[in-house]
């Protein structure tokens, strides 16, 4: 097995919890958003994860941060190389934008008595369907920022849409990416002092 693969290995293994707790976290996240939705719509809708496209997105923002350390000669250093809250954000957001491992399940008789007496909120409801996965994923990077540092990153919906349509519609590097989480980071971290 060459370098990369050995330290691939090595990764998985001592980062094993790490994914677990994405998991995790994301399994917290599915949850507190179908809440928030069933208090807004009724009973009658929930969140489907769909476990194998879940696990393809985690393992490939797993993977790029190892091709990352390799590639930053981070493969022999002693002490753990760790990687800066944007750069984890980029590709988390990258992988489950583009793995789309959620989906927004609702009851057919629900959808049609909001078809039939409320338009408004049935057009909102397929929206946040269509959306579920940006969602989830943002608000998976509010509550894991907020647990490491302490505060929310409050995007606003400008801010979102911008990052949506580059992640969606342009072959976007994720240091750029990073770069624009960065200057909401530390806008944010500038806010508090």
């Amino acid at each position: 097995m060459d370098q990369l693969g050995n330290f691939y290995v090595k990764e998985h293994n001592k980062n094993k919890g790490a994914l677990h707790d994405r998991y995790k976290e994301f399994n917290l996240a599915t949850k507190n958003i179908e809440k928030v939705l069933i208090d807004e719509y009724g009973k009658g809708l929930h969140i489907l994860c769909v476990p194998e496209r879940l696990h393809s997105a985690l393992t490939s923002y797993f993977y790029d941060i190892c091709r990352y350390k390799h590639f930053h000669g981070m493969l022999d250093k002693d002490k753990e190389a760790k990687i800066n809250f944007p750069k984890v954000y980029a590709y988390t957001l990258k992988w489950i934008i583009k793995e789309k491992p959620f989906s927004l399940i609702i009851n057919d008789a629900i959808l049609e008595a909001f078809k039939e007496n409320d338009p408004e909120k049935f057009k909102k409801l397929l929206e946040t369907s269509n959306r579920i996965n940006e969602i989830l994923a943002f608000f998976w990077m509010d509550i894991s920022h907020k647990s490491q540092t302490g505060a929310l990153l409050d995007f606003n919906a400008k801010e979102k849409k911008s990052l949506i349509y580059n992640l969606k519609f342009r072959d976007i590097h994720v240091g750029m990416l990073e770069s624009l989480l960065h200057n909401k980071i530390d806008h944010e971290v500038l806010k508090q002092l």
